[in-house]
Protein backbone atom coordinates (compact mmCIF):
# COMPACT_ATOMS: atom_id res chain seq x y z
CA UNK A 1 0.00 0.00 0.00
CA UNK A 2 1.56 3.29 -1.02
CA UNK A 3 1.03 6.12 1.57
CA UNK A 4 -1.11 9.37 -0.35
CA UNK A 5 0.52 12.48 1.79
CA UNK A 6 3.30 12.46 3.93
CA UNK A 7 1.13 12.59 7.00
CA UNK A 8 0.18 9.47 5.90
CA UNK A 9 3.80 8.18 5.82
CA UNK A 10 5.04 9.26 9.02
CA UNK A 11 1.44 8.04 10.50
CA UNK A 12 2.63 4.31 9.13
CA UNK A 13 6.03 4.49 10.72
CA UNK A 14 5.05 5.89 13.85
CA UNK A 15 2.67 2.81 13.97
CA UNK A 16 5.07 0.31 12.91
CA UNK A 17 7.66 1.55 15.64
CA UNK A 18 4.61 1.53 17.95
CA UNK A 19 3.80 -2.20 16.74
CA UNK A 20 7.06 -3.32 17.58
CA UNK A 21 7.72 -1.50 20.82
CA UNK A 22 4.26 -3.86 22.38
CA UNK A 23 6.41 -7.19 20.48
CA UNK A 24 9.69 -5.61 22.43
CA UNK A 25 7.63 -5.46 25.88
CA UNK A 26 6.52 -9.25 25.64
CA UNK A 27 9.80 -10.17 24.76
CA UNK A 28 11.28 -8.10 28.35
CA UNK A 29 8.34 -9.50 30.03
CA UNK A 30 9.65 -13.46 28.78
CA UNK A 31 13.21 -12.75 29.27
CA UNK A 32 13.12 -11.34 32.44
CA UNK A 33 10.99 -14.70 33.00
CA UNK A 34 14.06 -16.87 32.10
CA UNK A 35 16.52 -14.81 33.64
CA UNK A 36 15.14 -14.83 36.72
CA UNK A 37 14.57 -18.52 36.69
CA UNK A 38 17.91 -19.14 35.70
CA UNK A 39 19.16 -16.49 38.21
CA UNK A 40 16.63 -19.44 40.70
CA UNK A 41 18.08 -22.14 39.25
CA UNK A 42 22.07 -21.11 40.13
CA UNK A 43 21.43 -19.77 43.71
CA UNK A 44 20.24 -23.82 44.27
CA UNK A 45 16.95 -22.75 45.27
CA UNK A 46 15.16 -25.68 42.48
CA UNK A 47 15.97 -29.23 43.29
CA UNK A 48 17.88 -30.75 40.43
CA UNK A 49 18.37 -34.01 39.60
CA UNK A 50 22.33 -35.12 38.82
CA UNK A 51 21.71 -35.10 35.33
CA UNK A 52 19.84 -31.72 35.03
CA UNK A 53 22.31 -30.27 37.44
CA UNK A 54 25.42 -31.28 34.65
CA UNK A 55 23.65 -29.87 31.85
CA UNK A 56 22.30 -26.55 33.48
CA UNK A 57 25.27 -24.07 32.76
CA UNK A 58 24.47 -25.15 29.21
CA UNK A 59 21.18 -24.40 29.15
CA UNK A 60 21.70 -20.98 31.45
CA UNK A 61 24.95 -19.74 28.65
CA UNK A 62 22.59 -20.73 25.54
CA UNK A 63 19.16 -18.41 27.44
CA UNK A 64 21.78 -15.89 27.61
CA UNK A 65 23.17 -16.33 23.92
CA UNK A 66 19.52 -16.19 22.52
CA UNK A 67 18.42 -12.33 24.50
CA UNK A 68 21.82 -11.34 23.45
CA UNK A 69 21.47 -12.31 19.87
CA UNK A 70 17.89 -11.41 19.93
CA UNK A 71 18.94 -7.48 21.62
CA UNK A 72 21.31 -7.54 18.70
CA UNK A 73 18.30 -8.37 16.14
CA UNK A 74 16.18 -5.40 18.00
CA UNK A 75 19.28 -2.63 18.13
CA UNK A 76 19.54 -3.50 13.99
CA UNK A 77 15.37 -2.76 13.58
CA UNK A 78 15.79 0.56 15.61
CA UNK A 79 18.32 1.49 13.43
CA UNK A 80 16.87 0.85 10.55
CA UNK A 81 13.56 2.66 12.00
CA UNK A 82 16.03 5.44 12.20
CA UNK A 83 17.31 5.05 8.63
CA UNK A 84 13.72 5.37 7.67
CA UNK A 85 12.92 8.40 9.83
CA UNK A 86 15.94 10.05 8.29
CA UNK A 87 14.93 9.42 4.72
CA UNK A 88 11.47 10.07 5.23
CA UNK A 89 12.51 13.89 6.76
CA UNK A 90 14.81 14.54 4.12
CA UNK A 91 12.05 13.33 1.13
CA UNK A 92 8.98 15.07 2.97
CA UNK A 93 10.31 17.32 5.52
CA UNK A 94 7.72 17.78 8.35
CA UNK A 95 6.82 19.02 12.04
CA UNK A 96 5.99 15.23 12.40
CA UNK A 97 9.33 13.81 12.59
CA UNK A 98 9.57 15.30 16.06
CA UNK A 99 6.79 12.72 17.21
CA UNK A 100 8.61 10.18 14.94
CA UNK A 101 11.71 10.90 17.02
CA UNK A 102 10.20 10.94 20.51
CA UNK A 103 8.82 7.01 19.40
CA UNK A 104 12.22 5.80 18.31
CA UNK A 105 14.00 7.60 21.56
CA UNK A 106 11.18 5.08 23.68
CA UNK A 107 11.97 2.27 21.07
CA UNK A 108 15.42 2.12 21.89
CA UNK A 109 14.84 2.78 25.66
CA UNK A 110 13.25 -0.50 25.75
CA UNK A 111 16.05 -2.54 24.12
CA UNK A 112 18.61 -1.32 26.59
CA UNK A 113 17.83 -3.84 29.57
CA UNK A 114 19.49 -6.69 28.00
CA UNK A 115 22.76 -4.71 27.13
CA UNK A 116 23.95 -5.99 30.00
CA UNK A 117 22.50 -9.90 29.66
CA UNK A 118 26.38 -11.78 29.52
CA UNK A 119 26.63 -15.65 29.83
CA UNK A 120 25.78 -16.86 33.64
CA UNK A 121 29.22 -17.57 35.83
CA UNK A 122 29.64 -21.45 36.15
CA UNK A 123 27.70 -22.83 39.61
CA UNK A 124 29.74 -23.35 42.28
CA UNK A 125 32.11 -26.12 41.68
CA UNK A 126 32.17 -26.20 38.11
CA UNK A 127 34.70 -24.65 36.19
CA UNK A 128 33.67 -23.47 32.42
Amino acid sequence: MRARSEVERYARLVDMIMDHMIRIDRFNATARRVLDADRERLSGVVFLTAAENDSTPARLAENARIIQRIAVCLRLRAAAYRYAAQRLAIAAPSRLIAEVDRKLVSHEARIKPFDAVSDPPPPPGVSK
